[in-house]
């Protein structure tokens, strides 16, 4: 966990637990993929939205909200993360999703989205006087 952490510190520290991250996603994955189609089906996405996830990780949420979608904008402070999501989603050719290395308070867009989801990024936001 990052709190307390400046934003380059946080980003080293999610670089370096992005495949172990990933491995407990993938052993917990069943249950894990059952609370995301639930968050899915609150957000009720049309074809047409464009979608901000923040704090994507290795994105179970936007690999499974992308074929729903016009696109997923897949935000993280994480290059690694990032990263494994880009490979999940060639893998499984998913095109749709543009990545953008971004923080909580500055994700690093300028376009205008219809639905944003986050999951678990607040409780590591370090700036909440912000």
């Amino acid at each position: 966990m990052n709190v307390g952490l400046s934003e380059e510190e946080g980003a080293k520290y999610w670089d370096r637990e992005a495949r172990n991250y990933d491995m407990k996603i993938e052993k917990y994955k069943e249950k894990y993929h059952k609370l995301v189609q639930y968050i899915v089906d609150l957000a009720d996405p049309m074809k047409t939205d464009v979608i901000m996830e923040i704090g994507v990780g290795t994105g179970v949420v936007s690999l499974l909200l992308a074929p729903k979608v016009k696109k997923v904008i897949a935000v993280d402070i994480s290059k690694e993360m990032l990263r494994i999501t880009k490979e999940k989603a060639m893998e499984t050719g998913i095109s749709n999703i543009e990545f953008v290395r971004g923080t909580f308070h500055n994700p690093g867009i300028a376009e205008k989205v219809d639905i944003i989801i986050t999951i678990d990024s607040l409780t590591l936001c370090n700036r909440w006087e912000s």
